[in-house]
């Protein structure tokens, strides 16, 4: 429980980073709070923070402080911040080449740059470099991301990776940028986790290095603000729905579970009626919506990566915000925490012969 509390502060600490960056961007504290509402409400966080209790989370508070930093034009701590976010996960080295381009286009300068944000990974690796431990860990951990990266290919007369794809015209549109306006860096966010969760088979918690991001470049843009908010809700409730349709278990190691608050609460395996959410789902015949869900939740994505374009942005035109499309997200999360609760606690029925 108390790592599950870590967990947490960290979350806390990227909240605070969301809502610093808005603030930075906008001037503006009203779209901040909502920042942070539309953050903290979301189902990308609610699910790899607040059940899975992954990792990630760690990373993520040095890259959106690192963010921070780059928009108001501090490069050491740009650097420091990424140097030790890469250790932490190294996907923060995906972001960190196009964030370099996009102010630095000496080509060889950047690529120093970007380069010496992976010292202290290398220095972990020669220190552990004999421990079976970290051999399973991270090395591991590593090969099956990129097994999984480069395993998402698609057949076009030779196979091709969609992300490597959109990767490279990232950093191209990154490399052509004339200006490092705030637009441009929350979108190459978004664009590159965007990318990398709708086009690549990775691990489901992993939605969360999309969160913070495409929440930003929402409340930093003044066009579409509703229908961009709508979307997203609905795409995130459609990502939890369409991974558990398609048999990602949730809570399903026991010694995990009997640590937690409601431990007591779960029946033994013996008296479970369904024991698991995907159980749930199988059992009323949900699990055939797979394909839907997860088609809802690439087409959102897409959608939002037209909708927060910087072109398009540049034309500003305020909308005003309909609470009732707010109050949406605490009622799926509520809708999400009571499935997720009844399905593991259900107890079935016992005949006492």
């Amino acid at each position: 429980l108390w790592s599950k509390g870590l967990i947490v502060l960290f979350f806390i600490a990227t909240v605070y980073w969301v809502e610093q960056i808005v603030k930075c961007c906008t001037n503006d504290r009203g779209k901040a709070l909502l920042a942070v509402f539309l953050y903290s409400s979301s189902m990308a966080v609610f699910y790899p923070v607040f059940v899975c209790c992954q990792l990630d989370v760690i990373s993520m508070s040095f890259m959106l402080t690192g963010v921070y930093h780059y928009l108001k034009g501090h490069k050491k701590w740009f650097w420091l911040c990424f140097f030790i976010a890469v250790p932490c996960k190294m996907f923060a080295i995906l972001l960190a080449l196009p964030l370099i381009l996009l102010k630095q286009k000496n080509i060889w300068k950047a690529a120093v740059i970007w380069g010496s944000m992976m010292g202290l990974l290398i220095v972990e690796k020669l220190m552990f470099r004999n421990s079976p431990v970290y051999k399973y860990a991270l090395n591991a951990q590593s090969r099956d991301a990129i097994d999984n990266l480069l395993g998402s290919s698609i057949w076009l007369g030779r196979s091709i990776t969609i992300f490597l794809v959109c990767y490279v015209a990232l950093i191209l549109y990154a490399y052509l940028c004339k200006e490092a306006e705030y637009r441009n860096v929350l979108y190459i966010g978004f664009a590159l986790w965007g990318s990398f969760i709708a086009f690549t088979g990775i691990n489901t918690y992993w939605i969360f290095l999309l969160a913070p991001f495409s929440v930003m470049c929402i409340c930093c843009n003044a066009r579409f603000l509703k229908a961009d908010i709508l979307v997203e809700t609905i795409g995130y409730f459609s990502y939890f729905v369409g991974i558990v349709c398609t048999g990602t278990y949730v809570l399903r190691d026991e010694k995990i579970a009997s640590r937690l608050l409601l431990a007591k609460w779960i029946p033994d395996a013996e008296y479970q009626k369904y024991g698991t959410l995907v159980d749930f789902f199988v059992e009323h015949d949900w699990s055939r919506y797979g394909a839907l869900f997860s088609s809802v939740f690439v087409a959102s994505v897409v959608a939002l990566l037209v909708l927060t374009f910087p072109k398009i942005q540049k034309e500003t035109r305020e909308e005003k915000l309909d609470w009732e499309i707010l109050m949406l997200r605490p009622i799926l999360l509520g809708v999400a925490s009571v499935l997720l609760i009844y399905a593991n606690m259900a107890k079935c029925n016992t005949v006492m012969l």
